[in-house]
């Protein structure tokens, strides 16, 4: 019986860590500035962070926080 249960929470713990399809808005513009990030998403929201709540943020020079990458789906920065 062990077993059985053990399978069971493999499978389930498989299915918990499938990607599950993305349906939230993607980033479709991305501006980094000293104090925050500000990134303008697929569906036309606005949303800003401050650098200062990332350590390696806050430390970063403006000409390294210029040099990111958003990843061609929308879901990443680089």
């Amino acid at each position: 019986m062990r077993k059985e249960i053990n399978r069971a929470n493999e499978t389930t713990r498989q299915q918990i860590f499938y990607p599950e399809p993305k349906e939230y808005p993607a980033i479709s513009q991305l501006d980094c500035e000293k104090h925050q990030i500000t990134a303008t998403l697929s569906d036309g929201r606005i949303i800003s962070i401050p650098t200062a709540w990332f350590s390696r943020l806050r430390k970063a020079t403006e000409s390294q926080l210029k040099n990111f990458e958003v990843a061609d789906d929308g879901y990443d920065i680089h």
